[in-house]
């Protein structure tokens, strides 16, 4: 196998239904050399009958009990051969170019960066458009993990995402990052689609903001300590 330019990374727990669709848009990425790791993170869905569909070289496929989406992550970063490493949420998307975009940043940058995109939200066809209020769907600066691109050894000299953390964890990373002189590039172009679907559409949940709390509070901790 050729040298692996980028290890794309998708988590996955009981979304094999939009795991397909992840996985192809991964594998149809332009100019650059890939392998797809999928971690499933302890599912109790088909996810096993839509991996044994892709019968290309480049799809690796780790089971995991269930341990989060932050270990999830971690596994998939410790089987990773490329020099790139890339996050893709098993229920969002890539433009064919985002990879070799990001790369080329990377390549010319003098510094540690971490590339992003533009992300569109869109409705999955299973949102019942004719029934209460819809999302509004945002065009953003990504910075997310579906939208992340950073170099292995960068993301190694942060360390690993906390698996302590329920949500939150892609937060909780990229402020170390911050703290470890690494700086931020936003692609400018939309390069990454994120999914609203039923599971996810409620952005407000709870536990995400008592997570989120969490976190920049200890930013600010950290920061008033220096």
């Amino acid at each position: 196998m050729k040298d692996i330019d980028v290890s794309v990374i998708i988590p996955c727990h009981n979304y094999a239904h939009f795991l397909s669709e992840s996985v192809s848009s991964a594998l149809n990425q332009e100019t650059v050399n890939v392998e797809v790791i999928v971690v499933d993170d302890g599912s109790t869905d088909n996810i096993h009958s839509v991996i044994s569909r892709f019968s290309d070289p480049r799809v690796r496929f780790v089971h995991q009990e269930q341990a989060g989406i932050g270990a999830a992550r971690n596994t998939g970063v410790r089987w990773a051969r490329g020099s790139l490493l890339a996050f893709l949420d098993a229920d969002d998307l890539w433009r064919v170019n985002r990879l070799a975009r990001a790369a080329a940043t990377i390549a010319t940058s003098d510094q540690d960066t971490i590339c992003f995109a533009m992300v569109q939200e869109f409705l999955d066809p299973s949102i019942d458009t004719t029934r209460g209020q819809l999302p509004a769907l945002r065009n953003v600066p990504g910075v997310s993990a579906s939208s992340c691109v950073v170099k292995s050894a960068v993301f190694r000299r942060v360390g690993s995402f906390s698996e302590s953390l329920e949500s939150g964890e892609f937060i909780d990373w990229y402020i170390r990052a911050q703290n470890a002189g690494c700086i931020t590039h936003v692609d400018p172009e939309t390069l990454t689609f994120r999914r609203i679907h039923s599971l996810n559409r409620d952005r407000g949940r709870r536990e995400s903001t008592k997570e989120y709390a969490r976190i920049l509070m200890r930013k600010i901790r950290d920061e008033q300590q220096k």
